[in-house]
């Protein structure tokens, strides 16, 4: 039997060091395609929980299909190099070669680094290609679907990995993509994709836990069919968390009215993007109107995490900043704040390009953690004002009051407090 394995390439090849939040999205339905148009096996390896895939793993594969985020950048590099000497048919894809293929040069480099990739994301047909072309010798050096061409949904196969690796172990992607096109990300501005909902339902019944992920890129972009979506999470009875922007949460009327019909069906924690509420990061948010979600969510009993971006502007102050995480620390439960990484693909890295503004060329540090462009601030400083923000939010005191405060009972207090320790580990990362 032909062997397709499907490897999440880390950082060095190293493990976390701790156990991950959520699984690999991606794994799960690629294996899923390559049953759906063969009848080749599927093995899955994530370097993230168990470290470097094992040789004997990649020898034994008719085909390794590699993914990984670009901090994963020299890794997946290290693998293609391996399979390319052992004369093992590889195509690479993912985020990180998905914006690279939007960077100048970038199909040049892609072609260096890997004998094959794909630049977009895969349908059913496109995956019967690669595999048969593999078998016949013939694997291409490029694959892609052409513009305009929906995404495909499939109910993913999460026998290649082991749930109990990961706290949330179960997760699902109603939409994706997203309407907005911010400077920063990578995603946006490419068309949002709605899941069918019989497949949706399909999947949930796979689950065996009492709360799942909605890792859509912007869940509720879509007002009908995000109402759609909680009558089968409400269906479903479990408990679920997802990732929305204020934008969505407070709807047309600006009441927020979402919020709560999400809490009926099930919602107990959102991720919600602020990045900043000292200025207009492309007029998304404003502190009044993310104040009002912060509200909403107490008054309905859902966690709310927040992220904020310190340096997104290139001329914040260290007061500026200071005043963002005395908001967060008084306004959420749990906060990500992060350094701008000039990812492949961003439209804010090929403004970088252009002015000379990249300050970083080791790809392991864009994740988030370490200054990669120019600012008034150096990036001793920006990487101090950083640690401190997350010891200042993660103090004993705040951590116990933020569990005390947190509603619906005893087990969500317990479920706030053990993040919070969890939280003062350090600085996260991928």
């Amino acid at each position: 039997m032909k062997l397709a394995t499907i490897v999440c390439a880390a950082p060095d090849g190293a493990a976390l060091g701790r156990k991950p939040w959520m699984p690999p999205g991606a794994m799960g339905e690629l294996a899923a395609m390559v049953s759906r148009v063969s009848d080749w096996g599927v093995k899955g390896w994530d370097e993230i929980v168990k470290g470097p895939v094992p040789t004997d793993w990649l020898r034994n594969s008719s085909l390794v299909m590699l993914t990984g985020l670009t901090p994963s950048y020299k890794r997946m590099a290290e693998i293609a190099a391996y399979c390319k000497k052992s004369r093992i048919p590889l195509i690479a894809g993912g985020r990180d070669v998905i914006g690279w293929s939007r960077d100048p040069g970038g199909l040049e480099l892609l072609t260096s680094r890997f004998p094959s990739f794909c630049t977009t994301h895969v349908t059913l047909e496109l995956m019967g290609q690669i595999l048969g072309d593999c078998d016949a010798g013939n694997l291409q050096g490029h694959y892609r679907v052409s513009d305009g061409t929906p995404y495909q949904f499939v109910v993913p196969d999460r026998r290649i990995l082991t749930p109990s690796d990961y706290y949330a172990p179960y997760s699902v992607r109603s939409s994706v993509g997203c309407d907005n096109n911010c400077s920063f990300c990578t995603v946006g501005g490419q068309g949002q994709f709605y899941k069918p909902l019989d497949i949706l339902e399909a999947e949930l019944k796979t689950f065996h836990y009492w709360f799942f992920l909605d890792v859509s890129d912007s869940f509720a972009g879509n007002f009908e069919f995000t109402r759609n979506i909680l009558g089968v999470y409400k269906r479903s009875g479990m408990r679920w968390g997802t990732e929305a922007t204020v934008k969505d949460l407070l709807g047309k009327n600006g009441q927020g009215d979402l919020i709560a019909d999400m809490r009926r069906a099930g919602c107990v924690l959102l991720y919600v993007g602020i990045e900043s509420i000292t200025r207009s990061v492309h007029g998304k948010v404003s502190r009044e109107r993310a104040e009002q979600v912060v509200q909403r969510c107490r008054r309905e009993g859902i966690v709310i995490i927040g992220s904020l971006m310190l340096d997104v502007m290139g001329d914040e102050t260290a007061d500026e900043i200071q005043q963002a995480v005395s908001w967060a620390t008084r306004w959420l439960d749990f906060a990500q704040f992060s350094l701008t990484a000039l990812l492949p693909g961003c439209a804010l890295r090929r403004r970088a390009l252009r002015d000379g503004a990249i300050i970083e060329d080791d790809w392991r540090k864009f994740d988030g953690a370490h200054p990669t462009m120019k600012h008034v601030l150096s990036p001793e400083l920006r990487g101090q004002l950083l640690t401190q923000a997350y010891r200042d939010f993660s103090t004993i005191p705040r951590v116990l009051g933020r569990a005390l405060r947190a509603p619906r009972g005893i087990l969500t207090k317990v479920a706030v407090l053990y993040g919070g320790l969890r939280y003062r580990r350090g600085i996260p990362q991928l």
